[in-house]
C-alpha cells in the first residue's frame, strides 16, 4: 500500500498555467477560423448582390428601350425611381438628360476605336495624310449642319441596395438618338452643298469582249 501511495503521489500532471494556455491557444485557433469563415461568407453575399444588380441593371436598360420603341424619346420621364420587380431590396433609378452632341465627333470616335481613323486624326506627315484630314473635316462639317445636335439624350442608370450598415450602388448609362428628327435625312443631296448630286464612282471603262480564235484546221 505504500508503494502504492508513493507512485500515486509522485505521478506529475498539467499544472493550472499550462491549462490556461493550451485553451487560450485553441481559442485564438477558433476564434480565426470564424474570422475566415464570415469573410468568405461576406465575400460570397457581395458577389450575388453584385450579379443581381447587373441583372436589375440589364431590366432597366431593357424596359428604357421597350419605352424608345414605344413613346420615342420625348415621351421619356426625366427620372423615376421604383424598385425592382424580382427583388425589391434593389431601387432602380434614371435620369434622362438632354445631351447636344456633334454627329461628326460620333464619326471620329468610332473610326478611330475601330483603326480606321489613321491619318485623319493623329495628323500624320504628308501630303495624302493632309488631303484625307482635309475630307474628313469636311464631311464632319455636312454632317454637323445637317444633323441637330439636341437629338441625343443620355439616360443614366443607378442601382443601389443596402450592405450592412452601409448603402452600394452600381451605375451605368446608354445613349439614345431621335431617329424621328432625321427625316429627310436619306436623301444624299442634302449633304452636298448646292444640292449636287454623289459622284459615281463605279468602273466606267467598258472592257473590250475578248474575240475567240477559231480552230486550226489540219
Amino acid at each position: 500500500m505504500m508503494d502504492v501511495a508513493k507512485k500515486l503521489g509522485n505521478s506529475s500532471g498539467f499544472t493550472i498555467i499550462e491549462s490556461l494556455m493550451a485553451i487560450s491557444i485553441l481559442a485564438i485557433v477558433a476564434v480565426q477560423i470564424l474570422n475566415v469563415q464570415s469573410a468568405s461568407i461576406t465575400v460570397t453575399q457581395s458577389s450575388r448582390d453584385n450579379m443581381r444588380a447587373t441583372w436589375a441593371m440589364r431590366s432597366a436598360i431593357s424596359q428604357m428601350e421597350y419605352a424608345l420603341d414605344t413613346v420615342g424619346p420625348k415621351g421619356l420621364p426625366k427620372e423615376a425611381s421604383f424598385p425592382w420587380a424580382l427583388d425589391p431590396q434593389f431601387t432602380i433609378s434614371v435620369k434622362v438628360e438632354d445631351t447636344p452632341l456633334e454627329a461628326s465627333r460620333l464619326l471620329f470616335t468610332a473610326m478611330k476605336m475601330g483603326g480606321a481613323a489613321g491619318a485623319a486624326q493623329s495628323g500624320a506627315e504628308g501630303e495624302e495624310s493632309e488631303d484625307k484630314t482635309g475630307g474628313m473635316k469636311e464631311i464632319g462639317a455636312m454632317l454637323d449642319s445637317q444633323i441637330p445636335k439636341d437629338m441625343y439624350r443620355t439616360a443614366n442608370f443607378s442601382v443601389s441596395w443596402k450592405e450592412g450598415e452601409g448603402t452600394r450602388s452600381l451605375d451605368g448609362g446608354m445613349l439614345t438618338i431621335d431617329t424621328s428628327m432625321l427625316n429627310g435625312f436619306g436623301d444624299p443631296s442634302k449633304l452636298i452643298p448646292g444640292g449636287g448630286s454623289l459622284p459615281d464612282v463605279s468602273n466606267n471603262e467598258k472592257e473590250e469582249p475578248t474575240k475567240e480564235t477559231p480552230p486550226v484546221k489540219q
